[in-house]
């Protein structure tokens, strides 16, 4: 990124590897004018190496950052596992390594979830139906023998249908119980990662924190 600040290849090359930049460098194309740094450029240029990494590699690179932040203590295969199934999740979202901590509903326990107070107060707080609902999908949820992204899809579009409402009714109580937040990863593929178990007793805790 910095070379490119103030020299070019040509008119319409963007992504250099370093060797070819150490390659293809001349002085003669090195402009003359005053250089301006672009932050958005150096992010594209990021997401576009960190797109060129492998899963493994991606792993390793965001467990330092876990670490620091308390969210993990200790490697195991299990929490190699769920970090693959998070980041491939996350996908291009995940621009730097330090991107994982946004994604902190994933490694905290149940009970230390964290809201977003606005979201909770609009999602569910203020709205009547809310507590009926995610108390009457907790039981449908919880008779699940399987918890993947296509069951837990079907689970409560189904409960949408025999409740006869809408799913924005819903969709976003259920987001800000098992996440916290009021976006993020598709939600039911963020219900698959969380898991059944951890999903019921979020939406416990939410129903408890309404009073």
């Amino acid at each position: 990124a910095l070379v490119r600040i103030g020299w070019s290849l040509d008119d319409k090359t963007e992504i250099f590897s370093k060797e070819e930049m150490i390659k293809d460098f001349t002085i003669e194309r090195v402009i003359k004018s005053p250089a301006g740094f672009d932050p958005e450029k150096l992010q594209s240029y990021q997401a576009h190496w960190m797109n060129q990494l492998s899963l493994q590699t991606k792993v390793l690179g965001v467990i330092p950052f876990l670490e620091d932040a308390g969210l993990v203590t200790q490697m195991s295969q299990a929490l190699a596992d769920r970090l693959e199934q998070i980041i491939t999740a996350i996908g291009d979202r995940l621009v730097i390594f330090s991107d994982i901590i946004k994604y902190d509903e994933f490694f905290v326990t149940d009970d230390k979830l964290v809201y977003d107070e606005k979201g909770f107060e609009k999602r569910i707080k203020t709205v009547p139906e809310a507590v009926g609902l995610l108390k009457n999908l907790s039981e449908k949820l919880s008779q699940l023998s399987a918890f993947d992204v296509a069951i837990v899809d079907e689970c409560v579009h189904q409960f949408v249908a025999e409740e006869g409402i809408q799913i924005n009714q819903i969709i976003h109580a259920l987001r800000i119980s098992v996440t916290g937040k009021t976006s993020g990863l598709g939600l039911f593929e963020a219900m698959a990662i969380i898991g059944k178990e951890s999903c019921l007793k979020r939406i416990e805790y939410t129903l408890n924190k309404v009073g």
